[in-house]
């Protein structure tokens, strides 16, 4: 049930593929992330003012899909808001790059949800029934090592 080679490379607990069909469907929709925020960046592109001109489409853990839009000192100075933007609601700067939420990020956390989310608390579950079958089995471990012990 557990995926070694990733809780190490992770360092946190990862499960199995084919162990939780809802926690390998999680996993398949966080692997599709990329390529649907690129196609959902493109759509945005095209509804931006002509001043910000390019944008990418974020997924952020715990907080959702946001619309990163690359801050223009330049563009500034020139009388563009970019924390009025009709249609986006600014949210936060974070390494000169605006972030927005907009209808579409909204309509993103609504059908795709905080699958990082989804997946630790899937996996916890599962480690939590591993967990209260080895202490279920405790007596049965322990005997076993006393005796392997004891042999050697």
């Amino acid at each position: 049930m557990v995926d070694f080679p990733a809780s190490i490379e992770s360092g946190s607990f990862c499960v199995k593929p084919c162990v939780d069909d809802e926690l390998d469907d999680c996993k398949r929709r966080q692997h599709g992330l990329p390529d649907l925020l690129n196609v959902v960046a493109e759509e945005e592109i095209a509804r931006l003012p002509r001043e910000v001109g390019t944008c990418t489409v974020c997924y952020i853990p715990h907080v959702g899909y946001l619309v990163a839009m690359p801050f223009k000192q330049a563009v500034q100075e020139q009388g563009f808001d970019y924390k009025n933007i009709s249609g986006y609601k600014f949210m936060f700067e974070n390494n000169k790059v605006m972030h927005y939420r907009n209808e579409c990020t909204e309509s993103l956390d609504e059908k795709l949800g905080d699958v990082v989310l989804d997946i630790t608390e899937i996996e916890t579950r599962i480690q939590g029934q591993i967990t209260e079958q080895v202490l279920d089995a405790r007596t049965c471990l322990d005997k076993a090592i006393r005796l392997v012990s004891f042999i050697l």
